[in-house]
């Protein structure tokens, strides 16, 4: 991955996790923190670790990227088993990720599910991962929005 902001790499990480667990679903999959990220130093011996002063630690990208996903289980858009920085198991979209993933903005002719999925499957460019990310955001924020009508409604 290229250098960006810790908001960047969780919208591309959020974006390739939600489409791909959209393209499986109903199937429970396994998600390697390995496919996403973008670097090619990694490799399965030492997957998601860097060396400093003789200590193994997880990269920048393996932290973000897992707690990227632990945070889309807190928040309900996915269900999986965690295994630190190297995968998640049995990963499926909730409900609730999938009714997100579902919705047709008027800015878009396709579902963000649809979008994200097709963005997904693009040769990796920087291009594709600004795609990504900025659908990632819209989803994000559409969910939320729908989320406070609710809730406003229900204090009405």
């Amino acid at each position: 991955m290229s250098k960006s902001s810790n908001i960047d790499l969780f919208n591309e990480i959020t974006g390739k996790t939600l489409a791909f667990l959209y393209e499986n679903f109903p199937l429970e999959k396994t998600i390697r923190i390995k496919t996403l990220i973008d670097d090619a130093s990694i490799d399965d011996a030492s997957i998601d670790v860097t060396m400093e002063n003789g200590v193994t630690v997880p990269s920048k990208e393996c932290e973000i990227a897992f707690a990227t996903i632990k945070w889309l289980i807190e928040a309900g858009y996915i269900s999986a088993k965690g295994h630190p920085y190297a995968s998640f198991s049995d990963a499926v979209l909730t409900a609730k990720g999938l009714e997100l993933l579902k919705l047709m903005p008027d800015s878009l002719t396709e579902s963000f599910g649809d979008t994200l999925l097709a963005a997904s499957k693009g040769a990796v460019t920087e291009g594709t991962k600004d795609v990504i990310g900025q659908v990632t955001s819209k989803a994000l924020t559409a969910g939320l929005s729908i989320l406070w009508q609710g809730i406003s409604t229900l204090g009405s």
